[in-house]
């Protein structure tokens, strides 16, 4: 709770007119317990509202993040009444799923035609709230939800409040406890991923509208078409290249694998055996790669009818004496 301390709830909204007596701030989801819970003409829903007060510029801000249900509760002398086994219970939910927080008022719900009673609720009221700025959720006769605060001896209905949109853990471990009378399982499941979604989207809206993908112009799309295109050429260059450097490594191989050949067959038989030389490769650097030196240099010149022993060779083949 201490995040209220220095800001208010970043994301809310005014339920009815401005209320400057006592200002309200309720969590959505505790908003949703109470908008599930099934009500009957035979039997109250009692309890009381959690949270935390604090007061601003002078005036006293409620600021309502949990409920808990009391069955502990009894109706005797023509009013509820708040015995030391309700509070009992009360305290134990406390302990258990909100820890940390104080009674900001409390909650009477039931059907229309039910047993509520404003004047009785005011005796209670006088009796057990009464002590700082508590005030009282009412689902009245009428079907109408609204809050209520003792204001110079009366009873009186509030103007407004505010909702607010937080994550709200304490609230939805309780309603998952089972612990509200009336509760479906598959019901509280429900309203879960209703409340998540909303989250969701509201953060989406916190800055303006929801983000959606660009749509490209037909200008970007041909422009990425052509890179895609230029890409796709580049390597297949590249790897052109790159078998080309293979080949070519392969033809040396071959060529020193036929001129060691070459030179066996030169110290056993006379006849001349051909040689094709690498490109870029000259006369001289045939002799040397060949004979390992240069003293048959004048012998390929002539066999091979070239002048220049450094003129770069022509892909032909050349004679090896």
């Amino acid at each position: 709770m201490e995040e209220y301390r220095n800001l208010l709830p970043k994301n809310m909204r005014q339920m009815g007119e401005k209320e400057d007596r006592v200002r309200i701030y309720v969590e959505d989801y505790v908003c949703t317990y109470f908008q599930k819970l099934e009500l009957t003409t035979e039997c109250w829903r009692v309890g009381v509202l959690l949270g935390m007060h604090e007061e601003r510029e002078g005036v006293p801000c409620l600021f309502i993040s949990g409920a808990v249900e009391t069955q502990a509760a009894e109706y005797a002398e023509g009013r509820l009444k708040f015995t030391d086994k309700t509070w009992s219970d009360i305290l134990r939910k406390m302990e258990r799923f909100f820890p940390g927080m104080g009674v900001c008022g409390w909650f009477v719900y039931e059907k229309s035609g039910g047993m509520v009673d404003k004047l009785s609720l005011k005796r209670t009221y006088e009796e057990t709230f009464a002590q700082g700025s508590k005030v009282l959720l009412l689902h009245d006769d009428q079907d109408e939800e609204a809050f209520y605060m003792l204001w110079k001896g009366k009873m009186t209905r509030m103007n407004g409040y505010y909702i607010y949109y937080e994550r709200n853990r304490n609230m939805q471990d309780y309603i998952a406890g089972g612990t509200a009378a009336g509760w479906e399982k598959a019901g509280g499941e429900r309203v879960i991923e209703e409340f998540r979604a909303r989250m969701e989207e509201k953060k989406s809206l916190a800055h303006g509208e929801a983000w959606t993908p660009p749509r490209l112009s037909e200008q970007s799309w041909q422009r990425l078409k052509n890179m895609a295109a230029c890409a796709a050429a580049l390597i297949l260059l590249i790897s052109a290249i790159s078998y080309g450097q293979q080949l070519r490594g392969l033809e040396e191989t071959v060529n020193d694998y036929i001129a060691l050949e070459a030179g066996t067959e030169a110290a056993e038989v006379s006849a001349p055996v051909l040689y094709l030389p690498s490109p870029g490769e000259t006369l001289r650097g045939v002799c040397l790669r060949i004979y390992g030196n240069l003293d048959r240099l004048n012998e390929l010149k002539t066999l091979n009818e070239i002048e220049d022993e450094d003129a770069v060779l022509s892909e032909q083949w050349l004679k090896l004496p």
